[in-house]
């Protein structure tokens, strides 16, 4: 039902989301209570009235994958999306859909950082989205940027760092079973650990443009 890089890249992306999923041979394979993803409108137009429902993107983007997995839970979008930036000499970012973390990535650059950004604010369907970034390094300078290219899009934030990170032997556990439950792997990590504390916390309120660390 796919063109094979498509395919590759859904296949890559609901794996990673810990979706299940099924590919079926044909067609006459499908049941009324699927919940079918393609690519064929062709597909999507001979299917339509025999599944519960059929979503079609000719590019798979990101917004009509997350588009099937909310239908998976009778849901057409997410009430929050938060985004937790912990900057230092790369950028982990977190992002967090209704309390579950969905996707974390380590950016090397500020404009790498804010691209990926605003790309999850396009990519997740939401009623609300909200970006905080730690205040140290440049991340005030960064939350200004991104609260330019954002607009009213976001509300952005800027977030004491202080206790984001895990000392010694105390963690949070409700953060701790965000962890666990997507990826066992990623439980330790100290920085997608202090990214979601980040985005978890109260901040400082990003209104107007900022250009450096006196104008907030």
């Amino acid at each position: 039902m796919f063109e094979p890089r498509r395919y590759i890249y859904v296949t890559r992306y609901l794996r990673e989301r810990g979706i299940p999923y099924t590919v079926p041979d044909s067609l006459d394979e499908l049941r009324s209570t699927d919940i079918v993803y393609t690519d064929n409108y062709s597909v999507h137009r001979d299917i339509a009235d025999r599944v519960y429902k059929v979503v079609y993107n000719r590019e798979c983007s990101r917004k009509s994958i997350e588009k099937a997995i909310l239908a998976l839970r009778d849901r057409e979008e997410y009430n929050l999306v938060s985004i937790g930036v912990d900057p230092g000499s790369e950028y982990t970012v977190v992002i967090i859909c209704d309390g579950e973390v969905v996707e974390w990535r380590h950016i090397g650059s500020k404009e790498e950082a804010i691209e990926y950004i605003v790309e999850a604010i396009e990519g997740f369907p939401s009623r609300n989205y909200e970006v905080k970034i730690g205040m140290g390094g440049d991340g005030v300078l960064l939350a200004g940027l991104v609260k330019e290219r954002l607009g009213s899009r976001a509300t952005v934030e800027v977030v004491d760092e202080s206790e984001s990170s895990p000392r010694g032997p105390w963690r949070n556990p409700f953060i701790e079973k965000m962890l666990v439950k997507r990826d066992r792997r990623v439980a330790k990590k100290r920085d997608v650990y202090a990214a979601i504390t980040i985005a978890l916390k109260k901040g400082v309120l990003v209104d107007t443009s900022v250009k450096n660390r006196d104008s907030i």
